[in-house]
């Protein structure tokens, strides 16, 4: 992974065979930062997505073989019980052209991805919420 910085935004490119969210919590030892959201675009490899069934309280998980284009991916960073806890979103398209999206849990890197980071002066924080089962966002 290697990036560039103005200001409080930040370019990233991560390079083939790299772990997505592996790379990002890289991002925040080396930067020191820990708040802020991203956009990006790319292929990825085996990607491993999902969709949060909220009766259940748990996360139906889709793994996906095969290589896929990375047509938006959205999301954060934030900190949970003091770790930076990375909360990704992604829309990927196939061979066939049909699109698949969800929480992203897993994906490498199977050609590029280049992604936009915005940090923030004030932390993001996320604590458990007994009602969903999640971590969300604690805005005081």
């Amino acid at each position: 992974m290697r990036f560039k910085k103005d200001d409080s935004r930040y370019f990233l490119k991560l390079e083939r065979g790299e772990d997505v969210l592996e790379a990002l919590l890289r991002f925040a030892g080396e930067t020191g930062v820990v708040s802020g959201s991203l956009t990006g675009i790319g292929a990825v490899a085996d990607p491993v997505i999902g969709y949060y069934d909220l009766a259940r309280k748990a996360y139906l998980r889709h793994e996906l073989r095969g290589e896929y284009e990375v047509v938006s991916l959205t999301g954060s960073l934030s900190e949970s019980e003091g770790r930076p806890m990375p909360h990704l979103h992604v829309v990927l398209s196939g061979p066939d052209g049909a699109a698949r999206a969800g929480h992203l849990f897993s994906a490498r890197v199977s050609l590029t991805l280049e992604a936009a980071f915005q940090s923030y002066p004030w932390p993001l924080v996320r604590k458990p919420d007994p009602d969903t089962g999640l971590k969300l966002l604690d805005l005081p």
